[in-house]
C-alpha cells in the first residue's frame, strides 16, 4: 500500500508540474518582456537589436522593452540578467564578444556564461572591418603594416572585445608597437580615426559602412573568413597572410538559468520567425550582417566551441586581463 501511494503521489506531482508548465506557456507573457542589453543606444549592435525586437513584437503580438545598460564592456548588463528572476520576463541579448570574451579579458566577472544562462537562440552574425583615416597614405594592408612598423608607437581604437582581440592579433602577428584606446561605441571613435589621432581601428561593419561609402573612412580589410557582399572588392585579412584572422560577432538571446523550458521553447519559436522573411534579409544585407539562427541546444554548443577556440588566440595575441 505504501509503495502504491508513493506511485500515486509521484504521478500526481508530475501531472501538476506538466499543468503548471502548460499554464506558464499559455499565459506567458502577462506583461511586457524586459530585454537588458549591454551596449549604448545608437551603435551598430543597438541598431541591429532594435530591428529584431521590432520583428519579435510583430510575430508574437507581445511587447519587448529594450533596456540599454552599457558598462564594463557589457558585463554589467549580463550580471544584472544573470541575477534576474527566471520567469521569462527579463531576458538579455548578448554578443559573442561578451559571452565568450569576458572570461579572457577580465580578471573577475559576476556571471558564468554557460551556467547562469539558458540560450533561447542565436539570430545574426556581424562582420568587422580594419579601418584607417584618409590622413594616412596606406591603402592596402601590407602598406599599413609597413607604415605602423616604421613608427615607434601607434594608437588604435576599440569598442568591444572582438575589435580589441582582432587588433591585438594584428599587432602581435605583424610586430609593430601600439597601444589600445577604449571607446564606448564605434561612432564615438570614428572622428579620431578620420583625423589620424588613431592609426587604425577594427570596427563593426554596421556603423562603419556608411562612413566607408561616403569616403570618410578607408576600409583596408575584413576580419571575416569570406568577403562581404556589401564590399565584394574588400579582401579578407586571411587572404593577405593572416591565417588565424576569423573575428566576427554573433548575437543570441538568453534567459536566466532555471527558466521554464516551455517558455524558452515559445521564445525560440518567435525568434525563429523573427529571423525569417524579406524584411530581415534586406536589413541584414544593408548593415553587413548575416542571418544565423541556432536553437537553444545548438547555441549552447556554439558558445562552448567559441570559448575553446578563443583561448589559444587570446594567448597568442598577448592580451592581459583587466
Amino acid at each position: 500500500m505504501t509503495i502504491y501511494l508513493r506511485v500515486i503521489s509521484l504521478v500526481a506531482c508530475l501531472f501538476a508540474a506538466s499543468v503548471v508548465s502548460a499554464s506558464a506557456q499559455q499565459d506567458y507573457p502577462n506583461r511586457p518582456i524586459q530585454v537588458i542589453f549591454g551596449f549604448p543606444a545608437g551603435g551598430g549592435a543597438d541598431i541591429t537589436i532594435r530591428h529584431f525586437l521590432n520583428r519579435l513584437e510583430k510575430v508574437s503580438g507581445k511587447t519587448f522593452v529594450l533596456n540599454n545598460k552599457p558598462g564594463n564592456a557589457g558585463n554589467l548588463a549580463l550580471a544584472m540578467a544573470a541575477g534576474a528572476k527566471p520567469d521569462g520576463l527579463t531576458l538579455t541579448i548578448a554578443s559573442s564578444s561578451n559571452m565568450v570574451g569576458a572570461r579572457y579579458f577580465y580578471k573577475e566577472i559576476a556571471f558564468d556564461p554557460v551556467k547562469d544562462f539558458v540560450p533561447i537562440g542565436s539570430f545574426t552574425e556581424g562582420a568587422f572591418i580594419l579601418l584607417t583615416g584618409n590622413s594616412i597614405a596606406a591603402k592596402t594592408l601590407p602598406d599599413l603594416t609597413a607604415y605602423l612598423k616604421s613608427r615607434p608607437q601607434n594608437r588604435y581604437g576599440y569598442s568591444n572585445q572582438i575589435g580589441l582581440l582582432a587588433s591585438e592579433y594584428y599587432k602581435n602577428t605583424s610586430g609593430f608597437a601600439g597601444v589600445a584606446v577604449a571607446y564606448r561605441s564605434g561612432p564615438e571613435a570614428y572622428p579620431d580615426v578620420q583625423n589620424g589621432l588613431l592609426e587604425f581601428m577594427v570596427a563593426d561593419a554596421t556603423t562603419s559602412s556608411a562612413h566607408i561609402k561616403a569616403g570618410r573612412l578607408r576600409a583596408i580589410a575584413t576580419t571575416t573568413t569570406t568577403r562581404l557582399p556589401v564590399f565584394p572588392d574588400l579582401p579578407t585579412m586571411k587572404e593577405l597572410g593572416f591565417p588565424d584572422a576569423d573575428f566576427s560577432s554573433w548575437f543570441a538571446m538568453y534567459a536566466p538559468a532555471g527558466t521554464d523550458p516551455a517558455i524558452v521553447a515559445k521564445l525560440g519559436q518567435w525568434l525563429r520567425e523573427a529571423t525569417a522573411g524579406e524584411e530581415t534579409e534586406k536589413f541584414l544585407s544593408a548593415t553587413a550582417n548575416t542571418t544565423l539562427f541556432d536553437d537553444s541546444a545548438a547555441t549552447t554548443e556554439r558558445l562552448k566551441r567559441e570559448i575553446a577556440r578563443w583561448e589559444p588566440i587570446v594567448k597568442a595575441a598577448g592580451v592581459e586581463r583587466q
